[in-house]
């Protein structure tokens, strides 16, 4: 019968069970302890075996060397060993260390639970690798007022210097100690909770494990400053204890997450919430001092800002992350941003873009049902939104920002363009066939087509003729003095359904904000005298551009009145190309006063044309 089928087995004892257990917990620890001597290929001698065969190392009990527990009895022991590879046993106790002692590669301390290394103030411990300890992941083994150092980075664990990660307790001052190894710090499973504050980070650190790490007061939970090779990763939560349910009026609070100033080669995996300030901060002081940060499938949730970029931030990653039910999701005022396939939902503002953000691409992204805004740039340029998706609430207002792209996406709401240029919105699927682009004073350069809709039909400005129609507008009087504007705005472009909002002008029937396109204009009016007697009335009517100081009068015609029961309808046309920020207005004089214009209707037609 095997040992499983005899502890399964009915007919064993137990207690003949538990001496079985006790038998395979004891094979269990010589086994491993073998194949862990075993990795040093000595003998009991400590002379290499030359094969695999298992040797044990002696343990060496230091009270052979002394009778007291501390440096003194430690350095004696380690002079007797010399160069062979042994293990020193520690006794149950404090071994205080007042001196500054050095553990070399070829002795490993046992450390039982019960025994801890106490180091004095202005002492350095230095061991050679925490792989060189033997002790468990849970027991506290270290307690100091001075240095530890590990010439050598491993893993390390913070209860080995006391921490207690109960969720109550402050652990900071411990827990600064264990960040200060550096190396791999495994913060254990998730029934930890680290209660912290302004813990301030030392390159060449990687924070691991499923624990909870929060902040215990106001200030930063990790402070990343000056460093190179910082990562945040597994299942880390990361947690600010502050629970806010955000406002469109809600102000930013005192508790942050990570501050990343001035650093390289940064990889934040892991989930971050409840801080009511920046959950990662990251700031450059001058160009160039910070870049190479990745944040990489984390999950940031109930913070005021889910992740801020300052100026200078350069080459910054944003990768499959969801941001949600924070104020904003992504703040830029940064330099260069790389992001894709992250999801940024259920905020009170998506991205928020700042002054001198610029050179940033997102591909795959998704903006949807945030709040106030899913997009709002103001002063932006260089951003690229590649295969992106902006869908359901919220606005998207652009604002004195060149070079913005929209390609390859999905648009369900409306792009609010005002002022700047170069700004491009190619190729996306209009899906809910409703949008309403509106431009603003100021445009040029821009370029809209190859946008369609769910059916494919092409949408926008594309080849597809889009009229602008007006409604009928009142009479209008025409003045002796000479010349008067009849048409000066309208309030929407229609094609096949879709509206898209349009600039009007003071002064004009509207201002072209796209570059490079060839239009058709074409107005047609109702003229009627509105005198008593029997006359002759001349009425001029054009097509009026204005393109800088330049105006030209397009499609000059003339028509006579020869009494006030005849009517006569005016049509001028225009076909040509216009550049942008052209003004087009409907003008018409007369040679008497009286003469009254109705039934307006002006109808405008953009083909698009690529520069």
């Amino acid at each position: 019968m095997t040992v499983i089928n005899k502890l399964k087995s009915s007919q064993v004892k137990d207690a003949d069970k538990l001496n079985l257990l006790d038998v395979i917990i004891a094979d269990h620890d010589a086994y491993f302890e073998q194949l862990f001597r075993t990795e040093y290929g000595v003998n009991s001698s400590g002379f290499a075996t030359g094969d695999d065969t298992p040797q044990l190392l002696d343990k060496i009990n230091p009270k052979s060397y002394g009778t007291t527990y501390d440096d003194m009895t430690l350095q004696s022991t380690i002079d007797g060993i010399g160069s062979n590879n042994r293990i020193i046993l520690l006794t149950v106790g404090t071994w205080t260390i007042s001196n500054n002692l050095t553990i070399p590669s070829n002795i490993i301390l046992e450390i039982p639970f019960g025994a801890t290394l106490y180091i004095s103030s202005g002492v350095t411990l230095t061991i050679y690798s925490p792989e060189n300890i033997l002790a468990k992941p849970i027991q506290q083994i270290f307690s100091s007022d001075g240095n530890i150092i590990f010439t050598i980075k491993g893993e390390v664990y913070p209860q080995w210097m006391g921490c207690i990660g109960n969720g109550s307790n402050n652990d900071t001052a411990s827990f600064q100690k264990v960040v200060n190894w550096g190396g791999i710090i495994n913060c254990g499973t998730s029934s930890y909770t680290y209660m912290i504050n302004n813990i301030t980070c030392i390159s060449n650190t990687h924070f691991i494990g499923n624990a909870t790490i929060k902040l215990n007061s106001a200030g930063y939970l990790f402070d990343l400053t000056n460093l190179d090779n910082v990562t945040f990763e597994e299942d880390l939560l990361l947690d600010g204890g502050q629970i806010i349910t955000y406002t469109t009026s809600s102000t930013i609070g005192t508790y942050y997450g990570i501050k990343i100033q001035d650093s390289t080669n940064i990889n934040i995996d892991s989930k971050i919430r409840y801080f009511d300030a920046y959950a990662i901060q990251i700031i450059y002081t001058s160009e160039g001092t910070c870049k190479g940060v990745s944040i990489d499938s984390s999950i940031i949730s109930n913070c005021y800002v889910g992740i801020y970029l300052s100026t200078y931030a350069s080459h910054v990653r944003v990768k499959d992350c969801d941001i949600f039910y924070c104020y904003i999701g992504i703040r830029l005022n940064s330099n260069i941003l790389i992001g894709s396939g992250n999801n940024i939902t259920s905020n009170i503002r998506g991205i928020i873009g700042d002054s001198s953000t610029n050179r940033g691409i997102l591909n795959e992204t998704l903006l949807e049902s945030n709040g106030e805004y899913n997009l709002y740039l103001d002063s932006v340029s260089g951003l690229i939104f590649n295969g992106c998706s902006i869908s359901t609430s919220g606005s998207n207002t652009i604002l004195n920002s060149d070079r913005i792209s929209f390609r390859n996406g999905q648009l369900e709401l409306p792009l609010v363009f005002g002022g700047g240029g170069y700004n491009i919105i190619e190729k996306n699927n209009d899906a809910a066939d409703t949008h309403t682009h509106a431009y603003g004073s100021s445009r040029d350069y821009g370029h809209i087509y190859g946008n369609f809709n769910s059916e494919g039909i092409t949408r926008g400005y594309n080849s597809t003729a889009l009229n602008a129609i007006s409604s009928s507008l009142t009479a209008t009087t025409l003045s002796s003095s000479g010349t008067v504007i009849i048409y000066t705005s309208f309030s929407s472009m229609q094609s096949f359904g879709q509206t898209l909002s349009f600039y009007n002008t003071s002064t004009g029937l509207g201002t072209i904000p796209i570059y490079g396109f060839q239009i058709s204009i074409t107005s047609s009016f109702l003229v009627r005298y509105a005198g008593t007697g029997d006359e002759r009335v001349s009425i001029n009517s054009w097509i009026e551009l204005i393109t800088g100081s330049t105006t030209r009068r397009l499609d000059w015609k003339n028509t006579f009145i020869e009494s006030s029961s005849q009517d006569s309808y005016i049509t001028n046309s225009f076909t040509g190309y216009i550049a942008g920020g052209s003004t087009f207005r409907i003008m018409a004089s007369d040679d008497l006063s009286g003469t009254s214009v109705i039934n307006t209707n002006a109808y405008l037609c953009i083909y698009s044309v690529e520069k």
